[in-house]
């Protein structure tokens, strides 16, 4: 989900996942492709994925609260007033994870309101990791039943 360039893709697809990659900016599903994600889909969110469930969904949303002037590479870091992307892709993921399936999310504390609506929808912190000057921390949520 906001596949960018498709790096998660192309790793998933190397260890054997069959992998739908999506994007709302058209340049990122042409770069996707272009990297070898097979199956790249222009759309907001789940809207390219009608009836699709899944093992696994990993999402490095748009985690600053606010709008880019910026079009296209501003959408990839700023998720609207009360981080709406973030909140419309938690409101949507449980209908498209299979039985057993994962959530996968990346977040920055440079953008701690992003983490706290992340642990307020039942998310947790899987991993940490020091980048320069950045911590990023790995996310997951699960469906079950």
């Amino acid at each position: 989900m906001g596949c960018g360039s498709g790096v998660v893709g192309v790793l998933c697809q190397q260890a054997g996942a069959r992998v739908i990659c999506s994007d709302l900016n058209p340049n990122a599903v042409q770069a996707a492709r272009r990297n070898g994600i097979l199956d790249a889909r222009s759309g907001d969110l789940f809207s390219s994925l009608p009836g699709h469930r899944f093992d696994h969904i990993a999402f490095n949303p748009p985690y600053f609260p606010g709008c880019s002037r910026r079009r296209m590479y501003g959408m990839a870091l700023y998720g609207g007033r009360r981080l709406g992307v973030m909140q419309r892709f938690l409101d949507q993921l449980p209908h498209h994870l299979a039985n057993g399936g994962r959530g996968w999310m990346v977040l920055s504390d440079r953008a701690p309101a992003g983490q706290k609506l992340v642990t307020v929808a039942g998310w947790r912190q899987v991993t940490v990791e020091r980048v320069d000057d950045e911590v990023l921390s790995l996310w997951s949520t699960s469906r079950t039943g």
